[in-house]
């Protein structure tokens, strides 16, 4: 029902300026965050060697920590709360808040340092690396996960600026 009433509420909007008044204050934001966060959610949780776990491989905690910690760029993680350089913290325990997130993580770090994952590389060369490399998976029978289609393919540098 709401998302009707929304829907009318933009039409009527359309209706008073235009529809690409419309587009251009309320479509295009709206568009761009969903971007963002469609590419937030591949950076933290897909990368090259990061298996895929189903069935009894996987529990809450061992899925936790195949997520990946990835600063951003300095405005962007402050505007978001550091939100890309604690992400593990924020699966192991999405009830801590934002202004302890850093402190938790670097516990984090000291206490499970083997099954932390943090990638330094800049975000576009990540996403590009992401994008080009992690296309399909196969299930590993022996290691009982699903992994990137070819192992031997290692991370395409950017040749980008």
């Amino acid at each position: 029902l709401g998302v009707i009433a929304f829907f009318g509420l933009l039409c009527y909007w359309a209706k008073c300026t235009s529809p690409w008044v419309v587009m251009a204050v309320y479509g295009g934001p709206y568009l761009i965050h969903n971007a963002w966060l469609g590419i937030v959610t591949l950076l933290h949780h897909t990368d090259t060697d990061v298996p895929h776990l189903e069935g009894e491989e996987w529990n809450y905690v061992r899925g936790a920590f195949l997520t990946i910690d990835r600063p951003y760029y300095p405005i962007v993680d402050w505007v978001q709360h550091h939100i890309g350089s604690t992400h593990v913290l924020h699966h192991l325990n999405p009830r801590v808040p934002h202004y302890h997130a850093q402190e938790a993580t670097e516990a984090i770090k000291k206490k499970w340092p083997d099954l932390y994952l943090f990638d330094p590389t800049p975000v576009h060369k990540a996403l590009w690396r992401i994008a080009s490399n992690c296309i399909s998976v196969r299930k590993d029978e022996k290691k009982k996960m699903w992994v990137y289609d070819d192992p031997s393919i290692k991370a395409q540098p950017y040749e980008g600026d």
